[in-house]
């Protein structure tokens, strides 16, 4: 009965906190929605209830990777604000200030000395290419731009899913990828991506007492759940108790923002949330 409890618990709490037991299609829409709060990705249009419509499904072409790439980044009103001298007579105009964005910042290269073939699609190994760009390396010295999934996986925001039997690639992986990498570290720094975009901010000192109380309740929960008898009546009150106060920080924690957070309160949020977890799988 006791390790029964506990990984109820302890299945509520990473369902509700872990982004990573999503299946894929579920991943690419977190993933999406994530970075459209963030301002770092748009849909293709508007549902009637004015949500985006992002096309996950759909695979993109050159010239949608390399504007959602800049987007990423955060420079897409820096790409917009001039005109960029490219070496491309096959641009459109809508695409023109991302790919001059792309082109001057070293991020792409077009696929001969005159054309950028933006209406073709892009692979996997391509879009990780432009990602692993931006974060500082360079597809002559450090990684192979065919098998660019080498070194992601290694950076640890591919996950060894992409490779050359890809049967297809889509909108939805350049979601989970450019969300994934938002955490990955700029070549030879302590600097995340996300922390170039956006800063390192400080730790809010209201997140900060929330997610203590929320840790001293695990540690009371656990002492708890060693100790429980079922043969001990006078405990079936106090375990109704703590689970209502487990169902009241779960509301609590329920309504946390992760995507809005500073890095400075997302680091310290998945600490709380890794030392909670690890305490109620020893508990389980």
């Amino acid at each position: 009965m006791k390790r029964f409890i506990s990984l109820l618990v302890v299945f509520a709490i990473l369902a509700a906190c872990c982004a990573s037991a999503f299946a894929a299609s579920e991943k690419a829409v977190y993933a999406a929605n994530s970075l459209y709060k963030l301002g770092l990705f748009k849909g293709v249009g508007e549902n009637p209830d004015g949500t985006p419509i992002f096309d996950l499904d759909r695979a993109p072409t050159r010239n949608e990777a390399v504007t959602m790439l800049v987007r990423l980044l955060g420079k897409e009103t820096e790409a917009k604000s001039r005109e960029w001298a490219t070496p491309f007579t096959d641009l459109d105009d809508w695409v023109k200030p991302y790919v001059g964005y792309a082109y001057n910042n070293k991020l792409t290269n077009g696929i001969s000395a005159t054309e950028f073939g933006g209406a073709l699609a892009v692979t996997a190994s391509q879009y990780i290419t432009f990602v692993l760009r931006a974060l500082g390396y360079d597809s002559t010295t450090d990684f192979q731009y065919d098998k660019a999934w080498e070194l992601s996986d290694k950076l640890g925001f591919t996950d060894g899913y992409y490779n050359s039997a890809l049967p297809s690639f889509t909108r939805g992986d350049v979601a989970i990828i450019s969300y994934s990498a938002l955490d990955a570290l700029k070549k030879g720094t302590s600097i995340t991506l996300r922390e170039s975009i956006f800063g390192r901010g400080e730790l809010s000192a209201e997140l900060k007492d929330l997610l203590d109380g929320y840790e001293a309740f695990i540690d009371k929960y656990c002492e708890f759940i060693k100790n429980y008898n079922l043969s001990v009546t006078s405990l079936l009150s106090k375990y109704m108790d703590i689970m209502t106060d487990f169902n009241q920080w779960k509301l609590k924690i329920d309504k946390l923002d992760t995507d809005s957070m500073s890095t400075a309160d997302a680091e310290y949020y998945s600490e709380v949330m890794l030392r909670c977890a690890e305490k109620l799988s020893k508990t389980a």
